[in-house]
């Protein structure tokens, strides 16, 4: 069985941003898995980066725990006040505790091209190709298709509805059966294919690649493909 090797890119995806660390974890990570159980090591290497305490009597990833804590900032309030330093113009940030400062440092460099008007960073953003995903740059009079990077089909979706916010607080439970059950996050497919209506556009009898790939759009309908996704349920 080959064993896993994971890019130093696809580290810093999901939080990495020193190289030695890097280097470290990847040595790791390559004598422990194999490359069928790719989403399992990174969701380790997620635990590991976010909580590297726990990990600190684990036989296998206890060294490159301890290297995490010398790295970790000491606390919530130096993060910030380092955050801080970086204020700019137009650049706003929600959740700052939560976002690290590579991914800072990649907006301000955003924020500083000449066609740059507004930036914002989200609770969930980290470091990207262009911008942080997790991002959003508006511009004057100008696209950049790099910004969003390879991905050019990511896109996120609000969905607004008129009901008193009493209902979601009520409903908590229900709005999450109702997610699981219409649903599928990463690239599983449902069991059970539904009919749906959307499936019955013309576009797929009179467009040839859209005839070719009907039943994989079947099988795909309701789920969100692979990679960063979530859903979040508030009132406003």
């Amino acid at each position: 069985m080959k064993r896993l090797k994971i890019r130093g890119k696809e580290f810093r995806r999901i939080g990495y941003y020193d190289d030695q660390i890097i280097s470290f974890a990847s040595q790791l990570i390559s004598n422990k898995f194999t490359r069928a159980e790719k989403m399992y090591a990174i969701e380790i290497l997620k635990n590991i980066l976010k909580n590297p305490e726990e990990y600190i009597n684990d036989s296998k990833f206890n060294k490159l725990a301890e290297k995490l804590i010398i790295k970790k900032p000491k606390n919530i309030k130096s993060t910030k006040n380092a955050i801080k330093k970086t204020d700019i113009k137009n650049l706003k940030i929600f959740g700052i505790e939560h976002i690290d400062m590579p991914t800072i440092d990649q907006m301000k460099t955003a924020m500083r091209l000449p066609i740059s008007i507004k930036g914002a960073l989200m609770p969930d953003a980290h470091f990207g190709y262009g911008i942080p995903i997790g991002g959003v740059l508006a511009t004057y009079n100008a696209i950049i298709p790099y910004a969003v990077g390879m991905d050019i089909g990511c896109r996120m979706c609000m969905s607004i509805y008129n009901i008193p916010p009493d209902f979601i607080e009520k409903n908590k439970k229900r709005l999450h059966e109702m997610l699981i059950e219409n649903t599928r996050f990463g690239k599983a497919e449902f069991n059970d294919i539904k009919e749906h209506e959307f499936l019955e556009r013309e576009e797929f009898k009179y467009i040839k690649f859209l005839k070719q790939i009907k039943d994989k759009a079947h099988s795909q309908l309701g789920t969100s493909g692979g990679g960063n996704h979530f859903v979040d349920i508030g009132y406003m």
